[in-house]
């Protein structure tokens, strides 16, 4: 089985591939630093984006290829409302044909099609892919019962990891993460679970409120991704543009740091515990 990861998305100049550099050697052996960069549909035209956070399409296999040789696991972090064959053929040019350096591929789509997912990866051994459950994936439904439905179709062909924040920065809600994992275990069967949304460096109570929740075995195993938490407003702020922001180095390094420890004490309490 893979390494579970801890994340930074939100990858656009070599600057960011500097700050993703000098974070690899802070990971304890059990996880790999996963560098996000972020796609949209509409860049996957060659149009820009309105925020700062998306690169242009022509930058984005460099920056994924410069994450690599930094000792990163390059990911991409797609953004469409496609389905059925478009959200296919979209794929397909992803991997093939625009970014052949992509090695993960987290689909942040509403319930992706569990054949179009399956089709993927039986097609691209080489490239992990992360199915996001967010919000809208959820819908109203109150238990994590639901969630289990979001991501059991793709057992087996990924990662499935909970965002109930959406790159927004909201607080995590450890209460109901711990009983969506919990869900995941006791139904789904998904080996290789993750955690988004709210975390950064500041997130050390709510990942030991998290590993109390879950168990130190489970929690050591649990991947996390930060993005909103690990940057900081730019000076020269445009207009109409969203996420006016950019990567934080230091921010980013406390961030992994504090992820690393948790995970760490997390597994040094299950040897204990063995």
């Amino acid at each position: 089985m893979t390494k579970p990861y801890i994340g930074i998305t939100g990858v656009v100049t070599p600057a960011d591939v500097a700050t993703i550099a000098s974070c690899v050697a802070l990971l304890p052996p059990s996880h790999r630093l996963m560098a996000g960069v972020l796609v949209s549909a509409k860049t996957l035209r060659g149009e820009w984006a309105t925020s700062r956070r998306y690169p242009h399409a022509s930058q984005v296999d460099a920056l994924l290829t410069a994450c690599a040789d930094a000792g990163a696991w390059p990911v991409v972090h797609y953004n469409t409302r496609a389905e059925g064959e478009v959200l296919g053929f979209e794929l397909a040019l992803l991997s093939s044909r625009l970014f052949p350096a992509m090695r993960g591929l987290q689909l942040n789509v509403v319930r992706p099609d569990v054949a179009v997912v399956r089709e993927f990866a039986s097609r691209h051994p080489a490239v992990e892919v992360i199915v996001q459950v967010n919000r809208a994936a959820l819908g109203d439904a109150p238990v994590p019962a639901d969630a289990v439905l979001c991501a059991n179709g793709y057992v087996g062909a990924c990662h499935a990891l909970l965002d109930l924040s959406g790159g927004r920065g909201a607080v995590v809600d450890v209460a109901f993460a711990a009983r969506v994992v919990h869900a995941w275990r006791l139904l789904g069967g998904i080996p290789r679970l993750g955690m988004a949304g709210g975390l950064g460096p500041d997130a050390g109570g709510a990942l030991a409120t998290l590993r109390e929740a879950v168990g130190a075995d489970w929690f050591a195993s649990l991947s996390f991704d930060a993005e909103s938490g690990v940057r900081s407003p730019v000076a020269d702020p445009t207009p109409g543009e969203k996420h006016q922001d950019a990567l934080d180095a230091d921010k980013a390094r406390a961030w992994v740091r504090v992820a690393a420890d948790a995970v760490t004490s997390a597994a040094v309490a299950r040897s204990g515990d063995a």
